[in-house]
């Protein structure tokens, strides 16, 4: 089985789970795959013919050469094997080892020259994934080792979600992905940041995304180091646009290569969970899920704000077609529109008798507030107005909005809750309001966009009465300051 007819399986899969299941008496119930799991990778663990080892006791009794261990998030979970287990002894004796965590290491990466702190890491919007989410750095094949097993070919590139970073302390594990630095470049909007409550702050020159053993290394004593399991859930690895998949691949691949031949069993730690089922059914056809109005709705509306559509166009049809077509389109609207302009200039006698006014007295002055607002109408741009109700947004909300006089500075410090997709929604709009409230140049807001803003509003106003934001407010008398400023 290739990569390629998996990823294909996949996605077939993982898409039509991720709708809403249907009832029916005489079938199995489905098996549902969240975006944020790891059903994709437990099933590349039973592609390489690993078998699940139901618990570190069972785990710690088996020969190393013929297990692999793979622990994704808190890496305390190293310390919960049984008394007189030592992972240098297991790696020595033949074992491989697969971490990935986005919590702070609390010293566990020590003994292998590493520090794995809670900093995020982020990049600029237009240079990360897909251009749209600065939370997901897109690490192109300029920043990984290509040379290195894990890695061939991967030419696309990796894309992270919510990745920490990895410093190295005195470590004899390579670099095998690193983060884009500032390359003093003007036009170069790939660096990357550790975001902290005092600002932006550079990658360190001793950090990295991914350490790991050399590629030629002995298959025994093998090990991968990763700063964030985020590359590796379900809703990362079926995207045709990143090579993460690939890289799960490679990389179960290379560390199933045992010393005395292919391994036999794996240890998959999730958040301290053991998983103990690889292999998910996916030859059996499953009924076709018909979700209701709302979730469709959403869906939609989910599609739209990725652009989704025009993006399917493209890759399938290309631009020249789509081009073509609309040149074609656009000449016969203008053919017809000139047609009707011909018809409409003739001379038509008009047989309707004049009507007399019985009060010619001029109409009433329009105030000048309400000319102002009629003018905005008539230009259909409300950008004014969007302007002032994203900045009274944040003014009551966050206790603070930016001065039209002052530099742009960074979007209020906000703690989200709910889960992740949940999270990652709510901080885009915090972004796009806030990109709206410091904007100095005018743009085009139309009416439809305004109503859209408004409905936004409404819902984060929500959001921060229900308790799911919640901002860390500054002075309220220096604000209201700026803010009249």
């Amino acid at each position: 089985m290739t990569v390629s007819r998996n990823r294909f399986i996949w996605s077939i899969v993982l898409i039509a789970a991720l709708s809403t299941p249907v009832n029916a008496q005489d079938e199995p119930a489905q098996v549902y795959v969240p975006f944020e799991g790891v059903e994709a990778f437990a099933h590349i663990l039973h592609t390489h013919d690993l078998k699940p080892l139901g618990g570190v006791d069972l785990f710690a009794k088996t020969p190393a050469h013929e297990t692999v261990a793979v622990i994704f998030g808190p890496l305390k979970t190293l310390h919960d094997l049984p008394a007189g287990f030592d992972w240098d002894t297991y790696l020595a004796a033949g074992g491989a080892l697969l971490l990935a965590s986005d919590h702070d290491d609390g010293g566990s990466l020590a003994r292998w020259g590493l520090r794995l702190p809670n900093w995020e890491v982020k990049q600029r919007r237009q240079s990360s994934y897909q251009g749209a989410y600065s939370e997901c750095p897109w690490l192109i094949s300029e920043f990984l080792n290509t040379a290195h097993p894990v890695f061939k070919p991967a030419k696309k590139g990796i894309a992270t979600n919510r990745p920490r970073l990895l410093l190295r302390e005195k470590s004899d594990l390579h670099l095998l992905a690193e983060f884009p630095r500032d390359s003093k470049n003007p036009n170069d909007t790939s660096e990357c940041w550790i975001t902290e409550r005092s600002g932006n702050v550079p990658v360190p020159e001793n950090a990295a995304y991914i350490f790991g053993s050399r590629g030629a290394a002995p298959p025994g004593g093998r090990i991968l180091v990763v700063a964030g399991q985020g590359m590796f859930m379900n809703g990362m690895m079926i995207q045709p646009d990143n090579d993460n998949f690939l890289v799960a691949w490679n990389a179960v691949r290379w560390l199933a290569d045992g010393p005395k031949g292919p391994r036999r069993y794996a240890l998959f730690l999730n958040e301290g969970t053991p998983v103990t089922k690889f292999d998910l059914p996916l030859s059996r056809p499953m009924p076709i899920p018909i979700p209701p109005v709302r979730v469709i709705n959403q869906m939609l509306r989910g599609l739209e704000e990725e652009n989704i559509f025009n993006r399917l166009l493209v890759e399938t049809i290309g631009k020249e077609p789509v081009v073509r077509v609309f040149l074609l389109a656009l000449t016969a609207l203008l053919l017809l529109l000139g047609a009707r302009r011909i018809v409409l200039s003739r001379f038509h006698r008009d047989n309707w008798a004049a009507l007399i006014a019985d009060d010619l007295s001029p109409p009433p002055p329009v105030p000048v507030e309400v000319e102002r607002q009629q003018a905005l109408l008539k230009r259909k741009n409300l950008w004014e107005a969007a302007r002032v109700l994203a900045r009274d947004y944040f003014l009551e909300h966050a206790g603070q909005a930016p001065s039209p006089l002052e530099d742009v500075k960074p979007v209020p410090a906000a703690d989200l809750a709910g889960s992740w997709w949940q999270r990652h929604t709510l901080q885009k709009r915090l972004d796009d309001l806030w990109d709206l409230a410091q904007a100095q140049q005018k743009r085009r807001i139309s009416p439809r966009a305004f109503r859209k803003l408004t409905n936004d509003l409404a819902e984060m106003t929500t959001a921060v009465l229900d308790g799911r934001v919640r901002f860390q407010k500054a002075n309220p008398s220096t604000i209201r300051h700026e803010y009249n400023a």
